[in-house]
């Protein structure tokens, strides 16, 4: 196990990538604590700059909006079961078409979020354990 030295490493940056670690996890949950998380990160990415921290907040930056894009892809496939009804009213087709079209593009997005919680649950595993072990993420 190679662990790697950077320019002079900070205890507070260390703990503070922790933290944003730990609320990125617990935004998987909670989407405002992925954004507290997130302003967090912005906050002191430059500050972190020739650090082993800087890719980690990178990382998290990264695997933010990978996970924003996909629970807002995942979160409109599902909506549209619920907008069936609406749909047909709006554009004049039968409801039973729409309903067993909306109902496979409901699985469709529930497939998504499923995917998307796992890829954001592996980021923060796969940063903690980086971080852990004092190893720059790529």
């Amino acid at each position: 196990m190679k662990i790697e030295q950077s320019a002079e490493p900070s205890q507070g940056m260390r703990l503070f990538v922790l933290v944003v670690y730990l609320i990125y996890g617990l935004g998987l949950l909670t989407g405002v604590a992925a954004l507290l998380a997130l302003m967090l990160t912005c906050l002191r990415l430059k500050e972190s700059q020739g650090t082993i921290y800087h890719s980690h907040l990178r990382w998290m930056l990264r695997g933010f909006w990978l996970c924003f894009v996909g629970f807002a892809l995942g979160g409109v496939l599902v909506w549209t079961n619920w907008a069936g009804p609406a749909i047909a009213e709006v554009t004049g087709y039968p409801a039973h078409d729409l309903q067993a079209l909306s109902s496979g593009v409901q699985g469709v997005g529930r497939v998504v979020l499923g995917l998307t919680w796992f890829c954001g649950s592996y980021l923060v595993v796969r940063g903690l354990l980086n971080w852990s072990e004092h190893r720059r993420m790529p």
